[in-house]
Order: C-alpha cells, then structure tokens, then sequence
C-alpha cells in the first residue's frame, strides 16, 4: 500500500496497476481488461451490456420506453439495419431514434438518417420541401 493507492495484480493480463479508488475495489488495471473479466468472448452478454448502457443515457433524460419499445431495439440493433436507407451497419453505428418531445420511440437509424431528422428538427413539412428542392 502506497498512501491510498493499493498495488494490485490485473486477473486478465497480469500487470501490476495502483487501485486509488475510495474502496479500493477495481477489479482490473483498464477498462479493456475489466471488459474482458466480466464479459469474456460471450457475445450475448456483451449485447445486453451494450443495450444497457444506450438504454442508460436515455433513461438519465427522463425517457422511458416500454417492454414492446425495448424488445424492438433489441431485435432492431441486433439486426443491424437503418429503418430508413436499410443499409448493414454494425450496432455502435446505429442509434435509437425517439421523438424529443414526447419521448416515443420512431426506430434505429443510421447516424446520417439520425443526423437528417435533427438537422430539420422532425420537421415533416421542410423534409418535402427538401423533397421539391431535389426533385427540381
């Protein structure tokens, strides 16, 4: 023990790292070891943890999505498509479309049809008038 830091040995890689937390109770010495000791190569495990820390942001704004909500995201990014282009992106490409104002949730889109949506506000009337201006 070095002051309040505690010389600890990595289970993962087996390096040697300094634990100065409160409790003094990290389990590994980085993140892509701790990812490592608790998820190993289980792709499911890994799935559900990265839902849930998408799922976590918005539920930090207030927004809560119901069973039906969240078994279509979980069926939506584990597809791995943009509901809008359809195009294959893999799932820390996609995001959870939802409507600001009153938190329901549209889809999951690509960052660009998500970025679209934001740039005219979910506006449907300027998207046509964006529609026109194409078309001419």
């Amino acid at each position: 023990m070095i002051g309040d830091w505690v010389e600890k040995c990595c289970p993962v890689c087996g390096k040697y790292y300094l634990d100065h937390s409160k409790s003094h109770n990290k389990s590994t010495c980085s993140a892509k070891c701790r990812h490592e000791y608790y998820y190993g190569n289980d792709p499911d495990k890994d799935f559900e943890r990265k839902i849930y820390m998408r799922l976590l942001i918005f539920k930090n704004i207030g927004v809560i999505f119901t069973d039906e909500e969240l078994e279509k995201i979980r069926k939506g990014l584990k597809d791995g498509y943009c509901q809008i282009c359809k195009r294959e992106l893999p799932m820390d490409k996609l995001n959870i479309d939802h409507d600001h104002l009153t938190g329901r949730f549209r889809g999951i889109l690509c960052d660009n049809c998500n970025h679209v949506l934001g740039m005219v506000f979910d506006n449907v009337d300027m998207l046509f008038t964006l529609a026109e201006y194409l078309k001419n």
